[in-house]
């Protein structure tokens, strides 16, 4: 079965806190979104730096206001700039994908590294993925490794999966399945979807745990309904060959049918091949 290798994953959080801004949080709970927005604004003109990441995340996603990447690297910056964790992974990410601003990787690999050292389990994980793939950085395996780990620390579920991904193949680290099987429980656990299907592929090949093919099936049977395009992949294999679960052809083309919605390439061939 396929594993799901490192990707970066890009996740803005709103967060609310006990200061003056909490009024423009509560409004962004309710779904009043122009008042949000706002309310953030003020915030941020207070010298709030979480009020300015937040109003940045508002004009990222076009909520409450118009969409402008422009304007959400402006507010990324100020808060950044103000020491917010968030604000600096928010807007390494905008560098790297050229939203808003120049691409610039070396810049991205900058500020997720100032996002990694100020608390932010996604900054470490997105800096993690640029040392193993060599973007905007030279290549430096053992660096990622050691970036995957702190973000997995940080309780930061895809630098669990990605870490276990790691030692999986032996990237970085001498290869040990078994704790690959521990960081991708780790990471299933706390919601991470890759992690559920990487460890379904240790349970089906008996890697590091004792084989399981039943286990596996669950394991991506959980990560499909994670919306996890591969684990809606795998999930069908087992229904089309009855590995795990009892041999079942509809079941099989829905799967493959839905992994194909998650852009899974080879879920869309399958479904053509079945329907």
């Amino acid at each position: 079965m396929k594993r799901i290798m490192c990707l970066v994953l890009f996740v803005w959080v709103c967060v609310g806190s006990a200061d003056s801004y909490t009024d423009a949080d509560t409004a962004y709970e309710l779904g009043d979104y122009k008042k949000a927005a706002r309310l953030f604004k003020r915030s941020c003109d207070e010298g709030n730096a979480r009020g300015c990441n937040d109003l940045g995340y508002m004009y990222d996603m076009g909520e409450g206001v118009k969409r402008s990447g422009e304007k959400a690297v402006e507010f990324y910056a100020i808060a950044c700039d103000g020491e917010d964790d968030l604000a600096c992974t928010n807007l390494g990410y905008m560098y790297e994908e050229g939203d808003g601003v120049a691409k610039d990787d070396k810049k991205a690999a900058l500020f997720y590294e100032k996002g990694c050292n100020l608390g932010d389990g996604r900054g470490c994980n997105n800096l993690g993925v640029m040392y193993d793939e060599g973007i905007g950085v030279k290549e430096d395996t053992k660096k990622a490794v050691m970036l995957f780990e702190k973000s997995c620390n940080m309780d930061y579920a895809l630098g669990c999966t990605n870490i276990g991904y790691m030692y999986d193949e032996g990237r970085g680290v001498k290869q040990d399945h078994k704790k690959a099987a521990e960081l991708y429980a780790a990471a299933c656990e706390e919601g991470d979807a890759r992690g559920c299907n990487n460890l379904g592929v240790l349970y089906e090949d008996g890697d590091g745990v004792k084989k399981n093919v039943t286990q596996a099936a669950m394991l991506y049977k959980d990560a499909c309904d994670k919306d996890d395009g591969l684990g809606c992949y795998n999930i069908a294999v087992m229904y089309e060959k009855g590995i795990g679960v009892s041999k079942d052809k509809k079941r099989a083309v829905e799967f493959y049918q839905k992994a194909c919605s998650l852009y899974e390439e080879d879920g869309c061939k399958d479904y053509e091949r079945l329907k």
